[in-house]
This record gives structure tokens, sequence and C-alpha cells, in this order.
């Protein structure tokens, strides 16, 4: 039953003219005022919380950097803190990580970094704000520092359509499709290539060529491509870890492109 049929009309009535009584007397300006009022309060509150996340990263990074004589930067940490690097996220998920957005300028001097490091990360901006990331990474690394970039390699997806299918890339088909296409009871690669775009929110797919050439117009140089956790520096190598990640070693391996790059000058010629 409808609670309201019980109410009596000149209770109604009562209400109704209590409100139209009370209505007029708050005038535009006093509700107004009150509006903005709240809304400076949410502007401040904002504003505060900006303000401490910034004290906050600032001391991390003064730590970091008065700590370390080789210092290397790791971007798009995510829960992958590696040990001796300064880890940074859009939303950090740790306490010694810091809030860093790689499509706006990175808070640090030309020159500071010896390394700096990017785990399928890259992938989920565009290819503007990619080259952005770039060309940060160039600025702020030392002269001979170097970079290094793992990613989904879309030349593995698109050889899904070559007919020249191996063991482990109809593994792969198999892998994904039952760990995180539901409702799907056949193995094809167009499920598969629609849930690479689809189901982490990636903005732009690199090949070797492509991810080669935005490191070339980010002033890279000696610019390879590299097993996946293998490096002939020390520094660079078993940093990989998006197998864990997702539970197979093996399918990360098949699906990642890794490349590396040295910055040997300030200026991109």
């Amino acid at each position: 039953m409808n609670c309201i049929e019980n109410v009596d009309h000149s209770t109604l009535n009562s209400v109704n003219n209590s409100l139209f009584i009370f209505l007029p007397s708050m005038s535009l300006n006093t509700i107004l005022k009150r509006s903005f009022t709240i809304m400076g309060m949410y502007k401040d509150l904002t504003s505060i919380r900006v303000l401490i996340s910034q004290i906050k990263r600032k001391k991390i990074i003064n730590q970091y950097l008065y700590k370390n004589t080789i210092r290397k930067l790791q971007v798009g940490s995510s829960i992958s803190n590696l040990e001796d690097w300064l880890a940074s996220d859009l939303i950090p998920t740790t306490s010694n990580c810091i809030m860093l957005d790689a499509t706006k300028k990175f808070p640090f001097s030309d020159n500071t970094f010896d390394y700096i490091y990017s785990e399928h990360m890259i992938e989920h901006i565009t290819w503007d704000d990619g080259q952005k990331m770039l060309l940060e990474s160039f600025r702020i690394l030392k002269p001979g520092g170097k970079i290094r970039i793992a990613t989904p390699n879309m030349s593995t997806f698109v050889g899904f359509y070559t007919g020249k299918t191996t063991k482990t890339s109809e593994k792969y088909i198999e892998w994904i499709t039952e760990k995180y296409i539901k409702g799907i009871d056949m193995y094809k690669p167009a499920f598969v290539l629609n849930n690479l775009f689809k189901n982490w929110n990636h903005q732009f797919i690199y090949d070797q060529e492509l991810l080669g050439l935005a490191l070339q117009k980010s002033g890279f140089k000696d610019i390879k491509t590299v097993s996946y956790g293998c490096s002939d520096d020390v520094n660079l190598q078993d940093l990989e870890h998006h197998g864990e990640h997702v539970g197979n070693i093996e399918m990360a391996k098949f699906e990642t492109l890794v490349m590396e790059a040295v910055k040997y000058q300030n200026n991109i010629s």
C-alpha cells in the first residue's frame, strides 16, 4: 500500500503552505552565499590536500636523491616498487611511492637520473601523451643515462592473423580467453585483440618500429630491443614483474616488447 494514501489532505495542504511561506524568506543572495561558502570550503580542503601531497612528495624525492648516488626512476610502478628505485604512479599504492602524472611535466630538475624504467604503463596513455612522457624522461636523464620501456607488442597480436600460429600463440589465445574474457566458449584471435584494447583501458599499442621511432623523436640514441628480464646493463636486469602480476611469466614474455635507449646529450638533434 502506498503510505501517502493514508495522509490527511489537510495535513498536506498545511505542509505545502508552510513551504511557500519558508522559501521566499530565503533570498537568492543567501542561497548563493551558502553555496559559494560550501564550494569555497571544498576548494580550500582540496588545495590543502594537494599541498600536503606535494610536501610529502618533495620529502620522499629529497630523501631518495640524498641516499642514492645512482639514481633510478620507476614510472608507473603500480604495486611493484623496485628496490633502489624511486617509485612513482598516478595513484600511489605504497607510502614510499610518489604521485606522478606521466603526461605532465616531471617534478625533477634536468639531468637528475641515471636510469628510467616503465613497465606496461605507456600503453595506457595516448601517442601524444607518450611523447610527452618520453621527452620528460629525456630531460631528467643525465647524459649517458638510459631508459627501458616494456609494453605489449602489437606485432604479437597482429601475428595471430598471419596464418603462422605456434604452440605458444595458441596457448596465449586460450590463456587470455579463459582468464579475462567471460562468457566465450571458443578460442579466437579477434576476441583477444578486442580484449587488448577494452579490458585494461589501453590507449595506444606499440610495435618495435613505432616505439623505436618514438624514442628517437624524443632524442634517444642506441635504441635496441632486448629480451624480457635481460640487459647488458646490470642496473636494468631482472626488472620485469608483469608475469608475476598476471600469474604467467611465459605468457607475459610472449606478449611484451622491451626496448632500451641512451641519452647522449641534452639537446635533441
